[in-house]
């Protein structure tokens, strides 16, 4: 990610354990409500060791518990697809399409300056997606790391061209 703008690459899944022996993956999408592994063909893969690479999806298909199964070139054993384990799957950032109001990537969060009350607390060091919510973690530099919910409750505005998150409270954290 490019700290002066918008990265190119947006991480959309993560790639978990392998899907039975010929090399089939099982893939957890960030936002599992989302299509994009049937609108895009070209992906990137970026694994855990080794440099990222552009791979055109052979095929997906959603799996159980949320997973998507997909398959991908060169991946056609267990040996090759537990290799891939851990490893994120990124679109190009101009394929995807415009968001609404009050929506925003995950991305475009992280290294956020966190205002409260006309003072900066810290900076958004990434975000978790918890089942109940997602919560922004925001590195203090006096102090440990705090989450604080993505909700209306604790987060005023969001400005990702200034990127600023004012938040109204962190009250009960």
């Amino acid at each position: 990610m490019s700290q002066a703008g918008a990265p190119h690459y947006v991480p959309v899944a993560a790639v978990g354990r392998p899907h039975g022996l010929r090399g089939e993956l099982r893939v957890m999408l960030y936002n599992p409500d989302s299509d994009v592994l049937f609108a895009r063909r070209v992906l990137r893969l970026v694994p855990r060791q080794g440099e990222p690479r552009l791979v055109e999806l052979r095929a997906a298909r959603r799996g159980s518990r949320g997973a998507w199964l997909v398959r991908l070139p060169g991946v056609d054993s267990i040996e090759t697809a537990q290799e891939l384990q851990g490893a994120v799957i990124e679109v190009a950032r101009a394929e995807l399409g415009p968001l609404g109001e009050d929506e925003y990537y995950f991305c475009d969060l992280e290294g956020c300056r966190a205002i409260l009350a006309g003072a900066e607390l810290g900076v958004v060091a990434r975000l978790i997606a918890y089942p109940s919510c997602d919560v922004l973690v925001i590195e203090r530099p006096e102090g440990p790391a705090i989450e604080v919910p993505l909700h209306r409750d604790f987060i005023a505005r969001v400005d990702v061209s200034a990127r600023t998150i004012e938040l109204r409270t962190i009250e009960g954290l």
